[in-house]
C-alpha cells in the first residue's frame, strides 16, 4: 500500500487521538483495487486509533430534461442502486468493524456537494482512492484541501489486499 499525503502521516491522529473527542475519518469508496486499500486503511486507523468511521459513496444524477423525450429516473435510479450495492460491497469487506461505521449515500442535487458535506461534517481526515494518470492531479483531493480543513490523503494499493479489521 502507499500513501500520498501533502502532510505527515501522523499530523492528524497523533494531535487528536490525545483530545477528549474521536477523530472522524471519512473513506469515499469505489469498487477498485485503490476503494478497497483506502477502506483497509480507515478501518486499521479507526481501530489504532480510536476514530470514528464514515464511508461514503457518491451517485451523481442526471438532470431530467424539460421538454419531450425519455425521462433520467430510470438512470438515476440505478445510479443510486449500484451507489447502495457499493456500500453493501464496503460493509462486507471491514467485517465486524461495519458495527462501528457509519455507511451513507450522497445523493447529487439531493444532498449537498461532496466538499460542502464534508466540511459540514468536520472529518479530520478523508481517504480517497488514488486514481492514476489524472492530468493535474486528482480534482476530489484539489477541492477538498480548499474547501475544509480535513487532511486529505491518496491511497493506493500495487497488491491485493483483504480488509479485515476486528
Amino acid at each position: 500500500m502507499s500513501i500520498d499525503t501533502i502532510l505527515p502521516r501522523d499530523s492528524i491522529l497523533d494531535h487528536r487521538a490525545t483530545d477528549a473527542f474521536a477523530v472522524r475519518v471519512l473513506v469515499l469508496f469505489e469498487r477498485s483495487r485503490n476503494g478497497v486499500a483506502a477502506l483497509g486503511q480507515g478501518a486499521e486507523l479507526t481501530n489504532a486509533a480510536q476514530a470514528e468511521l464514515t464511508v461514503v459513496t457518491l451517485a451523481p444524477q442526471q438532470e431530467c430534461t424539460r421538454c419531450c423525450g425519455p425521462s433520467a429516473e430510470p438512470f438515476n435510479s440505478a445510479v443510486r442502486e449500484d451507489a447502495g450495492r457499493d456500500l453493501g460491497a464496503a460493509r462486507e469487506l471491514i467485517g465486524p468493524a461495519a458495527d462501528r461505521t457509519v455507511f451513507k449515500v450522497l445523493v447529487g442535487g439531493c444532498e449537498p456537494p461532496l466538499e460542502a458535506w464534508i466540511a459540514e461534517q468536520a472529518f479530520d481526515l478523508v481517504l480517497l482512492p488514488k486514481h492514476r494518470f489524472t492530468i493535474g492531479g486528482h480534482r476530489v483531493a484539489r477541492k477538498l484541501r480548499r474547501a475544509t480543513q480535513a487532511e486529505v490523503r491518496l491511497v493506493g494499493s500495487s497488491e491485493p489486499v483483504e480488509v479485515r479489521a476486528g
